[in-house]
């Protein structure tokens, strides 16, 4: 009996003495949102056809096209179908943080859903407000993972309490635009007598 591929596993490779299945391909695709054909939980696999996979994107963001006709072997083996981000969480450690400090760790961002492949990139922006900054460690977009990722934070010094808004995360998949996006709470730098000026 031929082994089904889980979420974000590969389509079987084209080897020798191993056979790949309609079947195989709409259960790969079902963990990539499949939208084609039937319902990618249906055992019934008499309606399945490869112009139903027309339009599924593969992990490298390559589109599967039927412009030229679709082979199971050039098409699709040892290769992996797009499991899209579907979302992204903030969290910090503290809302409250003293001046003149850096935390380590200090914002997390939880990429969803765990399985989601493709090139991921993060960007974790800086909270600024009153003159005052909350800077994160690493500026711009840097490689990121499905489920979480954290960024250490420096804070300024300041004179009194002050307000520096929310922390932006941003997520890109495959390059392009953002395809999802999320603020912190809202963080107010705390002065502690030491290190305002």
């Amino acid at each position: 009996m031929p082994s089904f591929p889980s979420a974000g596993e590969s389509i079987p490779a084209a080897t020798s003495g191993s056979n790949i299945l309609f079947s195989q391909l709409r259960t790969s695709w079902g963990h990539g949102s499949y939208t084609g054909g039937s319902d990618p939980g249906d055992s019934d696999e008499e309606n399945i056809s490869l112009s139903a996979f027309n339009g599924a994107s593969l992990s490298d963001g390559t589109p599967v096209s039927n412009s030229s006709g679709l082979s199971i072997e050039n098409d699709f083996c040892g290769n992996t179908f797009l499991i899209p981000v579907s979302g992204v969480s903030v969290s910090v450690t503290d809302t409250t943080p003293n001046e003149s400090t850096t935390i380590t760790n200090y914002a997390t961002a939880v990429v969803s859903p765990s399985n989601a492949n493709g090139t991921l990139t993060i960007e974790f922006t800086t909270a600024s407000g009153g003159g005052k900054n909350a800077t994160p460690a690493s500026a711009g977009y840097q490689s990121a993972s499905a489920g979480s990722n954290q960024m250490n934070y420096t804070f300024d010094a300041v004179t009194s309490n002050t307000s520096v808004g929310t922390i932006t995360v941003n997520i890109k998949q495959n390059g392009g635009s953002v395809i999802a996006t999320a603020n912190s709470p809202s963080i107010t730098i705390q002065e502690t007598g030491g290190g305002g000026y």
